[in-house]
């Protein structure tokens, strides 16, 4: 049964195990770069400040993505003059979470509503 398992992959186009030569060179390529991306952003934030954009990715990896191709960019061009701190962060994350909704058109607006119980009535107090 593995056999025809293996057979139906490799015909659909995944691979059992072995990636092919240039598949293999594009994953190094992706990890080098995301390397280089990740020791980038170490010399420009705080310890602080990366910590909280390694939290906000995981809830809002966009923005997250966003706000740190941004921080790159000042980067190389020599805007940035110290190191980002996690108010400056938090004002940018900010911004591109408005930037976001403005974008898409939508607002998000939680409401809560309770459901009232029939023995519910804050008059019927009988002690």
């Amino acid at each position: 049964m593995s056999n025809n398992l293996s057979s139906s992959l490799a015909q659909a186009g995944f691979s059992t195990g072995e990636m092919s030569a240039e598949q293999q060179e594009q994953q190094e390529k992706r990890q080098a770069m995301e390397e280089q991306r990740n020791a980038m952003l170490k010399s420009v934030l705080t310890p602080e400040a990366k910590e909280r954009l390694n939290r906000v990715s995981i809830v809002k990896p966009e923005n997250a993505r966003a706000v740190e191709e941004h921080l790159i960019k000042l980067a190389r061009t020599g805007k940035l003059q110290t190191k980002v701190d996690e108010d400056t962060l938090i004002k940018m994350l900010d911004d591109v979470g408005k930037l976001a909704d403005a974008h898409s058109g939508t607002v998000k607006k939680v409401t809560i509503q309770r459901k009232k119980r029939i023995d519910d009535d804050s008059d019927d107090d009988d002690f």
